[in-house]
């Protein structure tokens, strides 16, 4: 597709490039970076362009949103059942084992400060 031809337009008015009607200035918002100075879309159809935009970046994030919560869920294993049996003994840590991690503790804190 090549570029549109130019419309012959009246002074003081632009053609909507998206509603293709001739309008004043007057209906066009300003722009700096085109160098006559407004934006191609007139008012109304720029109002429409941003609320199509908005409705799709929320739809984009309620999808991304639903996505993770079904990729992060968390999966139940039917067959899983918990250890009937305790501890054993050997592998059981006691009131003795924190005591003493406590003092071996205590002990680098107060190296580390000298």
């Amino acid at each position: 597709m090549g570029k549109r031809r130019p419309v012959p337009t009246p002074p003081g008015h632009q053609q909507c490039h998206q509603c293709l009607v001739i309008k004043p200035f007057a209906d066009f918002e300003p722009s700096r970076d085109r160098p006559c100075g407004i934006k191609s879309r007139c008012r109304p159809c720029l109002h429409e362009f941003r609320e199509d935009r908005e409705g799709m970046r929320r739809a984009i994030e309620e999808s991304a949103a639903r996505i993770d919560a079904r990729q992060y869920a968390p999966t139940i294993v039917p067959d899983y059942r918990p250890p009937l049996s305790p501890i054993p003994e050997a592998e059981r840590k006691t009131d003795e084992y924190f005591r003493r991690i406590d003092t071996q503790r205590r002990r680098m804190r107060l190296q580390r400060r000298k």
